[in-house]
């Protein structure tokens, strides 16, 4: 009770001061403009700072300029944390002072009166600053007429408004709600490398290797699916708190929360790259950084949300449930369904080789151009020159197949003998990749480079492989291998 006594007095004594002093150094202009206002003095582009005092706490706003223009600077939060500002919530309280108009005015009101409406202990002092000049609003008690709530402000203090309850709204609330709600600094998709997620379903990790490829490391080792990646990076990006419940959240309190054994649990790793105090990229200063957030409980009392820990220890906070589905959805169809990955597709290939039985093709990439390295009887002699574009049309029709379905048996388990067809990509960054075919009734078998499983693709890709860039409509008939 006595710092709430102490903090009203120390309210009281700023009002009276920017009362007697500081009143009136707006124009006249701006305030004829503002007529009918309760703050005919406030000017939204032109306010630095925001003070908001409710019960013991007070909320210092700072607004800093970019470039150069208050109205289009940052705010944040400057006491009784240092953060960024949420916008919204800023932008909410400075839109309603600004158009703040009153149900009903008393005018020439007493000590007592005062005393009566509550401006000796106020509810809550709103406090703002723009340059030199300063002002103040009281938040007093409720109308016993129900009609709103008084408020006294610093340039007419002898004048009690009766105004909506929006105001005694966006002022009543811990200092977190000032708190920015987004969860990181942001996500650049090319630049992530690792995403690591534990979910209801089971643990999945996604990372980057050589040439951009995409590999599911958990659970099982294969190729990913560039589009469940995207998906996932997609979502946490744009991931954000509903509402900020603390900065800090001590490791005992975790089981409280659901955060011991959480619903949903992901880390991205990203690399960034550092930058001077102008901007400047720094060159050779490249850093990775990690997101890490732990998703918990439903939240008490906020149906359709549930807890969110960002990093070890803080902030906590509550986030849209239905904005995690689609992270769920994506893993559904975590595994890469093509025939050959994408980022194979986007790479500039070097070297092309292409055996099949007794036969064999090598293309080798000079210029603007592949030449004919190696051939057998059905293939371009050796030397002509096949384009770059023909190889392309032939590579995306082989990468349009999809897995229709997965097999139990392992890699090494290959019947017979070698495989009936075998396409080996050498990028221009020396990164090779292969894929393995056989034939079979059901379809054509493919075992694609370090999975450990072979996957069924349609028949029709058989006479595909045996359609090489440059090579004659006829195709070579292999003889069919049994089922992996």
């Amino acid at each position: 009770m006595r710092v709430l006594i102490l903090l009203s007095s120390v309210a009281l004594a700023l009002f009276a001061y920017i009362a007697t002093v500081e009143w009136g150094t707006v124009s006249d202009v701006v305030r004829e403009s503002r007529k009918g206002r309760v703050l005919t003095t406030f000017v939204r582009d032109r306010i630095e700072v925001l003070e908001v005092q409710h019960d013991e706490l007070k909320v210092r706003l700072v607004r800093q300029p970019q470039d150069g223009q208050l109205a289009w600077g940052t705010w944040f939060v400057e006491t009784p944390f240092k953060a960024r500002a949420d916008e919204d919530v800023v932008g909410s309280l400075l839109g309603e002072l600004e158009w703040l108009t009153a149900k009903r005015e008393l005018q020439g009101i007493s000590d007592e009166d005062r005393a009566r409406f509550g401006f000796q202990a106020p509810g809550a002092v709103v406090s703002f600053q723009m340059g030199r000049e300063r002002g103040a609003l009281l938040m007093g008690k409720s109308s016993p007429r129900g009609d709103g709530d008084y408020v006294s402000t610093s340039e007419q203090p002898d004048v009690a408004y009766v105004v909506g309850s929006a105001l005694q709204d966006l002022l009543s609330g811990p200092p977190e709600r000032f708190h920015h709600k987004e969860l990181h600094g942001g996500l650049a998709l090319n630049m992530v490398q690792r995403i690591a997620l534990g979910t209801p379903m089971g643990r999945y990790q996604i990372d980057r290797r050589a040439g951009d490829l995409l590999w599911l490391t958990e659970p099982d080792g294969s190729s990913a699916n560039p589009v469940a990646f995207q998906a996932v990076v997609g979502v946490v990006d744009g991931l954000q708190a509903k509402r900020v419940l603390a900065l800090r959240l001590e490791q005992a309190a975790l089981p409280s929360y659901g955060l011991t054994t959480p619903y949903l649990e992901l880390t991205i790793d990203q690399d960034v790259v550092q930058q001077d105090w102008n901007g400047a990229i720094q060159q050779g200063h490249q850093a990775q950084i990690s997101t890490h957030v732990r998703v918990g409980a439903p939240c008490r009392g906020h149906a359709g949300e549930r807890y969110a820990l960002v990093g070890t220890d803080g902030p906590l906070v509550c986030v849209d449930d239905q904005a995690l589905a689609p992270i769920l959805d994506a893993l559904q169809k975590v595994r890469d369904p093509q025939c050959l990955p994408t980022s194979l597709l986007r790479a500039e290939l070097s070297v092309l080789r292409l055996e099949l039985g007794d036969y064999g093709l090598v293309l080798a990439r000079q210029h603007d151009h592949f030449v004919v390295e190696r051939s057998g009887e059905q293939f371009p002699a050796l030397g002509e020159v096949v384009g770059v574009k023909d190889t392309q049309v032939w590579l995306d029709g082989i990468a349009a197949f999809q897995v229709v379905q997965g097999s139990d048996e392992p890699a090494g388990n290959l019947p017979g003998a070698a495989p009936g067809v075998r396409l080996t990509l050498v990028t221009k960054e020396e990164i090779e990749w292969t894929l393995l075919a056989r034939r079979s009734p059901e379809g054509v078998w493919v075992l694609r480079d370090g999975e450990p499983r072979w996957v069924l693709l349609p028949a029709a890709l058989w006479d595909l492989l045996h359609k090489a860039p440059g090579a004659p409509e006829a195709a070579i008939e292999v003889a069919p291998a049994a089922r992996p």
